[in-house]
C-alpha cells in the first residue's frame, strides 16, 4: 500500500491550501508566478472558480499532512483524452517516489472514467519533471501551440 491517501478537495475549506499548491506548483513548473496571476488574479481568487468548472482536484496527504495535489479533466481540443491539469507535491515530500503515488492515482482515476490516453504539458526547462515523465511512460507529442518551450506529454492508459 502506498503512503499517500487522496481526498477530493472541499471548495470552503481547502480553497486556500490548493490555492498555495497551485501557486507554488507555477513557480516549480514553469519558473515564476506570472502565468498563475494571469490566469486566476494577483491573490489565485479565479483558481477555485476554475477548478469547479469541470475538474477534479484531489489533495494527497501523508497520514493527516496535506502534501500534494492533482487536478484532472478532459483535454479540451479532444475529449476522448484525459488531461491532468496539475501534479504537485510540497517541498518536503519532493525525491520520495511520491510523485509515483500522484502518477498512479491519476492515471487510475482517468482510466476509472473511460479514458484510454491522457495528456499533459510540461515546460521543457522543467528538467526534473521531463525526467519523471519519462520514466513514468509519458512521451513527447510535440509543442503546445502559442507557447512556446512547452510541450505536450501523452500516456497509453492499459
Amino acid at each position: 500500500m502506498g503512503k499517500l491517501s487522496f481526498r477530493a478537495f472541499n471548495p470552503d475549506r481547502d480553497g486556500k491550501l490548493v490555492t498555495a499548491f497551485a501557486r507554488d506548483e507555477a513557480l516549480c513548473s514553469f519558473g515564476d508566478h506570472r502565468r498563475f496571476e494571469r490566469m486566476f488574479g494577483p491573490d489565485g481568487e479565479r483558481y477555485v472558480p476554475w477548478l469547479r468548472r469541470g475538474r477534479k482536484a484531489m489533495l494527497a496527504y501523508e497520514g493527516e499532512t496535506p502534501v500534494g495535489l492533482v487536478v484532472l479533466g478532459t483535454y479540451k481540443p479532444d475529449p476522448s483524452i484525459g488531461y491532468v491539469a496539475q501534479y504537485y507535491l510540497i517541498e518536503q515530500a519532493r525525491g520520495r517516489s511520491l510523485g509515483d503515488e500522484l502518477d498512479t492515482f491519476a492515471c487510475q482515476s482517468l482510466r476509472d472514467k473511460g479514458f484510454t490516453r491522457a495528456r499533459l504539458r510540461a515546460s521543457l526547462s522543467n528538467i526534473r519533471a521531463l525526467r519523471f515523465y519519462r520514466r513514468r511512460g509519458w512521451y513527447d507529442v510535440g509543442p503546445q501551440p502559442r507557447k512556446p518551450g512547452h510541450h505536450y506529454f501523452e500516456k497509453h492508459l492499459q
